[in-house]
């Protein structure tokens, strides 16, 4: 039990706000000479609200015990109460998957009159494919007799085939040795083209060849010239040649020209300069 502290504090306190002030203002002090009668008088007002206080104390401390019973009570029956709602709700659930399975069952019992009726039908079909079964077994007997009869027909043309293919091979064979005989002779000729092809050739390389001028061996200006003219592509244009009088000295046609030799090129007077032999001749 939880008593409040401010309501027991103002108990205490005088209920006339009269006498508050009296007593702050000290208006309460006894005038008269009889103080013992006051005394008195004061004594009995001052024993009368302690015991109005502690009758209070004990109806509050009485008040709030019946509250605390009837918060236990109420709290007890909540209790109660939502225990059963619970019970309530699980009863409902069970109610209801009691109803799913009852509905199940319905199902279940129109899914087995189908089945049934399916079932039915089914051996129906059975029976239908069954005598397909055994029409089409007579059909391949008949189909396999047929076969046989093809299978040895087939062998008949097979053997005819192989004569056939025999005599093709042998024709193969003989075509084979016409090819590589014809093959043979294209080579052969071929071969002989090639060997004219390089005849004419060396035949030409050694005309290239044949210098035309013959130099000093001891004259590097004239070994230079003599290189040359010997190489020149165009030997039409060489009608006159070079003739050697002394070192750098040559006498080309009726002219006599001076001819040096810088960075590896030929380099011939004319008039107050040089030409290349090149520019000279061109």
């Amino acid at each position: 039990m939880i008593i409040n502290s401010s309501k027991s504090d103002t108990s205490r306190l005088p209920k006339n706000p009269t006498e508050t002030r009296s007593l702050a203002l000290g208006k309460g002090r006894p005038k008269s000479s009889c103080a013992g009668s006051k005394l008195r008088k004061s004594f009995d007002r001052s024993e009368r609200p302690k015991s109005r206080n502690k009758d209070l104390s004990t109806q509050r401390s009485t008040k709030s015990g019946i509250n605390a019973l009837k918060s236990v009570a109420i709290t007890e029956s909540e209790a109660l109460i939502e225990s059963l709602s619970c019970r309530v709700k699980i009863l409902e659930a069970k109610c209801a998957v009691v109803d799913d399975l009852m509905e199940e069952n319905f199902q279940l019992k129109e899914r087995v009159d189908q089945a049934e009726v399916s079932k039915d039908a089914l051996m129906r079909l059975v029976w239908q494919h069954l005598e397909t079964i055994n029409r089409i077994q007579e059909e391949n007997t008949t189909l396999a007799m047929q076969m046989n009869e093809l299978h040895k027909s087939r062998k008949e043309a097979q053997m005819e085939n192989l004569k056939v293919v025999a005599y093709m091979e042998d024709l193969e064979k003989r075509m084979y040795e016409a090819n590589m005989r014809s093959l043979e002779t294209m080579k052969a000729m071929r071969d002989q083209e090639h060997e004219n092809s390089t005849l004419k050739t060396y035949i030409i390389d050694l005309k290239a060849k044949v210098s035309i001028y013959l130099p000093m061996k001891t004259d590097q200006i004239d070994m230079r010239v003599a290189d040359y003219i010997n190489n020149f592509p165009d030997r039409n244009k060489l009608k006159i040649m070079f003739l050697r009088e002394s070192t750098g000295v040559y006498q080309f046609g009726s002219k006599r020209v001076n001819i040096r030799i810088e960075n590896g090129k030929i380099l011939i007077r004319v008039g107050g300069g040089y030409l290349n032999i090149d520019e000279f001749i061109d």
